[in-house]
């Protein structure tokens, strides 16, 4: 259950942290000179980028597997449990507040100006207020959701897992409403990219769209 910390330019290992007592699954995430590590054994751990030690006790947020990279603004990281929980720490791991949500969240939360937007394996969509943890809005699409939505700055755009179809949706971002769908004949597993006014995105049976905003 080992951490490391490679070289980039030579490969080799210039730290390994070994305090977790079950598997990495989540990404980490690197916030100036410190690590914030979502491990399998349900708990957070801060690491200190330079040496690969323990920044304080691990702190708890799960008593399953954490799945999910945590996400920071610089003043907070935000983490997701399977437990239905969104969970917002200082930097230094004091917790600041938590919300509960309808069920399990599989993917990174977008945050973005001052509010996170992530889907839960229900197929509801919510936009939470990141300072204080209340919930803006939220809506109920078709399918599950397992990506990361993004954003062109007006609208919000994510996939969904229907079975073996999938659906993809724009909802606007003041208040959640849909803006437009449209129907896939694959599972849409993974987030969609905002690239050049383009929204681009892959569906299980190996189709790559690129749509305009209006779909």
């Amino acid at each position: 259950h080992n951490f490391f910390n490679f070289d980039p330019k030579t490969g080799n290992v210039l730290w390994s942290f070994d305090a977790a007592k079950n598997t990495w699954i989540a990404k980490a995430l690197v916030a100036g000179d410190t690590v914030y590590a979502a491990s399998g054994d349900g708990n957070l751990y801060i690491i200190d980028a330079k040496k690969g030690t323990a920044i304080g006790s691990p702190i708890q947020i799960s008593e399953h597997q954490l799945w999910v990279q945590p996400v920071t603004d610089g003043k907070q990281v935000i983490v997701v449990n399977m437990e239905h929980q969104v969970i917002s720490l200082g930097m230094d791991g004091k917790e600041n507040w938590k919300q509960t949500l309808d069920t399990g969240v599989l993917s990174t939360p977008l945050l973005q100006d001052g509010t996170l937007y992530l889907g839960t394996l229900s197929g509801k969509l919510y936009a939470i207020n990141a300072a204080t943890g209340e919930i803006k809005w939220n809506n109920q699409l078709e399918g599950n959701i397992w990506g990361t939505p993004a954003s062109d700055g007006t609208n919000l755009y994510i996939g969904t897992v229907i079975a073996k179809a999938g659906k993809f949706y724009s909802v606007a971002l003041a208040n959640g409403a849909i803006n437009w769908s449209r129907d896939e004949e694959g599972s849409i597993i993974a987030g969609p990219t905002v690239s050049n006014g383009q929204i681009l995105y892959g569906t299980e049976m190996g189709k790559l769209q690129s749509l305009g905003s209006d779909g």
